[in-house]
């Protein structure tokens, strides 16, 4: 799920502006788990601020 999840005053106090979620049940393993952290990495590296040269 995307978008505000209910907090935004929190994330406008904290600057935040985008988040993202993720929920766990019984039936997720060690590589859903993988899976979610590489998928936000990739994320945080595509939404990154790119540097003027």
């Amino acid at each position: 799920r995307a978008g505000h999840h209910c907090a935004k005053p929190l994330m406008a106090e904290l600057g935040v502006v985008a988040t993202a979620r993720a929920s766990f049940h019984i039936y997720n393993n060690r590589e859903d788990a993988d899976a979610l952290v590489d998928g936000i990495k990739r994320a945080i590296e595509l939404f990154q601020p790119t540097r003027p040269h």
